[in-house]
């Protein structure tokens, strides 16, 4: 088993009365009162270590490891799920050895965190979501049909069940027509002009993700899918499967020996879309976002040039094919590609992040976050948002 170090700069997320965690109050100290509490500060603002838990990990190597934790200087843990371990990621074994790894911190005087996924991005629940609720992964929103209509002729067409809309563009005056469904047929005539009926879809789709078990071998793939972190149902589970799961294994060292959970680099495939996203923007924006959905399911020239998360820098002398030229776009739509990104941040921001800080803070402990695509601002607006 390896011990990895890392360097880990995150912020607590909630803001519980610093009463109830005396190590998160500010102190106004002399400089040599700071010089004498500095080689040895209190465990919960000292050094931590990233803990992988690879191979055969068990109760000999839990105090082994820990006790060399300790003699390096470290002063707590941060474990994070590996590969090739008997037991499996959330089983009952998985949570008897963290219980364990708990008690044996507590005896050395040492404060334990956990990546809340075996292995990142957090969401996919070891592939939970994949396997037992499939309607909660993530979706995005995707370009569907583009259908080009002569004034007087006749559309009729039986849509995927994936349909958002059907909107009607009128090419010469920049009119624009939400078009009715009935049971997912759509039969519209022209009025005299150009026209293109365009729809948009909201499809399953997730960026890779590294899974500590999976049956392909493979270090990150499509296997399991992230979850649809707009949906405050899909993050009601993840805590029911994950962090209940600590609570329970930890019991009274809960916010004590035990600190907290990490969630590391939660992200999003494409522009984002939930059931209750046209509702949302309703309330939200006070007007129908579906005429302008093409728009957000576009990519702009600038996203074009950004690589996709998860995927590799081109080398420096690869050849660059030229992005095709921005399609540019009027002050209305670009506002509205503005506010579906709002919407889903806010969404993203309250349904995800708050839910699993406020049952954090509710339960003693700490929740802190490292975002995807934090050295390239291009990408986690477009992943993150805002």
């Amino acid at each position: 088993m390896s011990l990895l170090l890392a360097a880990c700069a995150a912020l607590p997320m909630n803001a519980a009365p610093a009463v109830a965690r005396p190590w998160l109050r500010l102190q106004d100290l002399s400089a040599a009162e700071a010089a004498a509490q500095f080689p040895t500060p209190p465990p919960e603002n000292g050094m931590i270590l990233w803990w992988g838990w690879d191979g055969p990990v068990n109760p000999e190597v839990i105090k082994r490891d820990l006790d060399r934790i300790k003699a390096m200087g470290f002063s707590g843990v941060m474990i994070e799920a590996g590969s090739h371990m008997e037991a499996k990621y959330l089983t009952p074994a998985w949570f008897d050895l963290f219980q364990v790894a708990v008690a044996q911190a507590h005896e050395r005087n040492l404060r334990v965190w956990v990546e809340d996924e075996g292995k990142y991005p957090s969401g996919f629940v070891g592939g939970r979501f994949t396997r037992e609720r499939p309607d909660l992964c993530m979706q995005v929103v995707a370009a569907g049909e583009q259908i080009d209509v002569a004034g007087g002729e006749t559309v009729a067409r039986h849509l995927a069940p994936e349909t958002i809309c059907a909107v009607a563009y009128n090419l010469d005056s920049g009119a624009q027509q939400v078009l009715e469904t009935n049971q997912g047929e759509l039969k519209w005539t022209a009025p005299a002009g150009k026209w293109q009926v365009v729809t948009t879809q909201h499809v399953f789709r997730s960026g890779p993700t590294a899974w500590a078990e999976n049956p392909s071998g493979a270090r990150k793939d499509n296997a399991a899918s992230l979850c649809d972190y707009l949906n405050p149902e899909a993050t009601r589970k993840i805590i029911e499967w994950t962090y209940e799961g600590y609570k329970q294994a930890v019991g009274d060292e809960f916010g004590r020996t035990f600190m907290g959970l990490m969630s590391d680099e939660p992200a999003f495939a494409g522009p984002p879309w939930t059931p209750a996203m046209l509702d949302e923007f309703q309330k939200r924006k006070g007007y129908d976002v579906r005429p302008y959905l093409r728009y957000v399911a576009a990519p702009t020239r600038t996203e074009r040039l950004a690589p996709p998360p998860g995927t590799a820098a081109p080398a420096a002398d690869a050849p660059r094919t030229p992005p095709p030229p921005a399609v540019p776009l009027t002050e209305a739509q670009r506002r509205a590609r503005a506010d579906y990104w709002d919407v889903w941040s806010d969404l993203f921001g309250r349904n995800y992040f708050k839910q699993l800080s406020d049952w954090c803070a509710a339960n003693n402990c700490e929740y802190i976050v490292h975002l995807d695509q934090d050295d390239r601002n291009v990408s986690l607006v477009r992943s993150g948002g805002d």
